[in-house]
């Protein structure tokens, strides 16, 4: 869990308290009726709990009792499709699509409304010619410009100063990769 010295100044992690953490992944992968279409289907289902409540050197609760572990969300998946059709000359048109979703998470062990973190859904799609060596595709990442945080740190407690990472904003460009 992460602490914060007497004075306020400087965070650190150390181990504390009790908490378990049970839950489960199921993921298939398909070639589907047509030809060069596939699919993945990807679950996952975490139940997290703090089973003790663990204070920082100066008393104040830093994780309570039945709260989730931070960053643990209790669902999360993904649900893919591919297709390649292939071309002459030992090349193939490639189209990807992927949904990616996690549900809320929060950032601190004490799971405060102020360090939630809201369920994010994204949306990714490529097209593109791969061949043996080299691939261009053109792409869309975060296609919806969710803009979920994923992470929320208050530094200093005396402080009301919150630094929040985001979900990487909408992208769209054309990338080429050579492999070696």
């Amino acid at each position: 869990l992460g602490f914060i010295t007497p004075d306020g100044l400087f965070p650190f992690t150390a181990n504390a308290g009790k908490a378990r953490a049970l839950g489960g992944e199921f993921e298939l992968q398909a070639a589907l009726p047509i030809e060069g279409l596939t699919a993945t289907i990807s679950l996952a289902y975490t139940d997290s709990e703090i089973r003790e409540e663990v204070l920082n050197a100066l008393g104040g609760v830093v994780a309570r009792k039945g709260g989730k572990i931070p960053n643990s969300p209790e669902w999360s998946g993904t649900l893919a499709l591919g297709y390649r059709k292939e071309l002459s000359g030992g090349m193939a048109a490639v189209a990807r699509t992927r949904w990616s979703h996690r549900a809320e998470t929060f950032s601190d062990p004490d799971n405060s409304a102020a360090q939630a973190n809201d369920a994010s859904d994204l949306v990714f799609l490529s097209l593109g010619v791969e061949a043996e060596r080299w691939s261009v595709d053109l792409y869309a990442d975060n296609l919806f410009d969710d803009q979920s945080s994923t992470l929320k740190y208050n530094r200093v407690v005396a402080a009301p100063l919150t630094w929040i990472s985001y979900v990487r904003p909408r992208n769209i460009g054309l990338r080429a990769k050579v492999n070696f």
